[in-house]
């Protein structure tokens, strides 16, 4: 019987409180980055460690799989006008924060872009996105299937036969875009997701992968020059502007910049990926005690004071355990090929069991599944309601496999209680929140229709939803 690998992807969803005093906690393990010339960044030098550890080898980071994030701790950065800095994503492919100990001077390019889809011509391969950006999808060829995109936002193959583009703080266009996803907060930190690929043979198009994200937080300031540009596009479809045959664009990334005092007198940019089906667009998020701006960024960038660079440890998370009783790796890769390895080998066609874990997630709730194949249709499954306790509760999902390569990603929705006229606490069927008393003035008496959790692996994302539409996310400050 043919084997199967299943691969599962990672993305960093929550919200956050702002705090009054700015400490980044950087301890300058990593020391000076002043790149002189051009540099690609490898994330995959990076030592398996918490975020707060110093680093083992200065220079390159620590990635912390809990956080889902290689960080790196500076003790100032400078980058020239005329340098550009480019990553090499890490395995996990997590997004990038850098937390300075004193001033970061941008005159150059950080480039965070997702790659463009291939083309007819072209080896039919997933595009790459920027750190904490998701993967495009690849077109149909004569010996296989086509993909949809990753991410949470991850486009589908449309009615018309073009991949649909991805999705992030727009949903991207097409009739089968991925919803979209995230915070004003971009806390945790997460990219753009990527397009779907085309379903022609001879003249598809691979959809564009997403924007990576990055979060620059100094104690001191950050100083964004004339010449200096932030990039975390979506990338293009392989048609560009073609509409025939075409894949769907990437999701532009997010983009954060948090000090004590920021000057921004270039560029930030976290556009929609174009092409056949275009993206949807990115986040950009500026916090600081004083903020000065020439350009408002694209998409507008918004504007706050210093927030929590990390989420709380009783945010909600949702991740699988177990597939036909395998283990699932606790820091899954979602890897394609034989490059990073592959988490979990099946040797079935028939229907197997997912296991899911959950903590602080209310009971009752229905775990959405969806596996992409990478040669085929994306399939959406149910699990049974969530059991246990609040603290930590399980469901189970019988799923199936398309020969060859897949990835899975857990969604949850659930409904709260309606609040009651002034309440002490936000309930949600049997979980009780803590009380958020900067979230109830954000209300403005409006009634909560919705709480929508979104999880990829082990993080996950809390946003309330107002009767009049507005989401808010759990913690962040409006």
């Amino acid at each position: 019987m043919s084997s199967k690998a299943l691969c599962f992807t990672v993305a960093l969803l929550s919200a956050g409180v702002a705090y009054a005093q700015l400490d980044v906690g950087s301890d300058g393990s990593d020391g000076v980055f002043a790149p002189g010339t051009d540099l690609e960044v490898d994330l995959g030098l990076a030592t398996t460690a918490a975020w707060d550890t110093p680093s083992p080898q200065p220079g390159n980071g620590v990635y912390d799989p809990d956080q889902w994030a290689v960080v790196f701790k500076y003790s100032s950065v400078s980058i020239p006008a005329g340098v550009t800095v480019t990553f090499k994503n890490h395995p996990s492919r997590a997004p990038v924060i850098w937390l300075v100990d004193g001033i970061a001077t941008i005159d150059g390019t950080i480039n965070l872009n997702g790659a463009s889809g291939h083309t007819p011509s072209a080896a039919h391969s997933p595009s790459e996105p920027g750190p904490g950006g998701f993967r495009g999808g690849r077109a149909r060829d004569t010996s296989s299937g086509r993909s949809g995109g990753l991410g949470p936002g991850g486009g589908d193959l449309g009615t018309d036969g073009n991949g649909s583009g991805g999705s992030y703080a727009t949903q991207g266009s097409g009739d089968a875009a991925g919803p979209a996803y995230g915070n004003v907060a971009i806390l945790p930190l997460i990219g753009g997701s990527g397009g779907a690929g085309a379903n022609s043979a001879s003249a598809g198009n691979g959809g564009g992968a997403g924007g990576g994200a990055i979060l620059i937080a100094a104690d001191g300031s950050i100083s964004l020059g004339g010449t200096g540009t932030i990039l975390a596009r979506g990338g293009y479809s392989g048609g560009q502007s073609l509409w025939s045959e075409a894949g769907g664009g990437g999701s532009g990334g997010g983009i954060r910049l948090v000090a004590d005092q920021i000057t921004l007198d270039g560029a930030l940019r976290a556009e929609r990926g174009g092409g056949g089906r275009p993206g949807g667009d990115g986040r950009i998020r500026v916090e600081g005690n004083a903020v000065t701006f020439a350009d408002p960024g694209d998409p507008q960038l918004v504007q706050d004071l210093p927030g929590f660079i990390f989420p709380p440890s009783t945010a909600p998370r949702l991740w699988a355990t177990t597939l036909d009783a395998q283990a699932v790796p606790g820091d899954p890769r979602g890897a394609i090929n034989d490059a990073f390895g592959t988490d979990v080998v099946l040797d079935t066609i028939d229907p197997v069991m997912l296991e899911i874990q959950a903590e602080y997630v209310p009971l009752g709730t229905v775990v959405e599944v969806r596996v992409v194949s990478k040669s085929g249709p994306t399939t959406v499954y149910s699990s049974n309601p969530l059991a246990g306790a609040l603290e930590s509760s399980t469901a189970a999902a019988q799923v199936q496999f398309e020969p060859g390569f897949s990835l899975v990603q857990l969604r949850a929705f659930f409904d709260p209680i309606p609040i009651e006229s002034g309440p002490e606490a936000i309930q949600t069927q049997s979980m009780k929140l803590p009380k958020r008393p900067q979230e109830l003035r954000a209300l403005n008496g409006e009634r909560i229709e919705r709480v929508i959790m979104a999880s990829v692996g082990r993080q996950t994302q809390l946003v309330y939803v107002t009767a009049k539409g507005r989401k808010i996310p759990v913690g962040a400050r409006w």
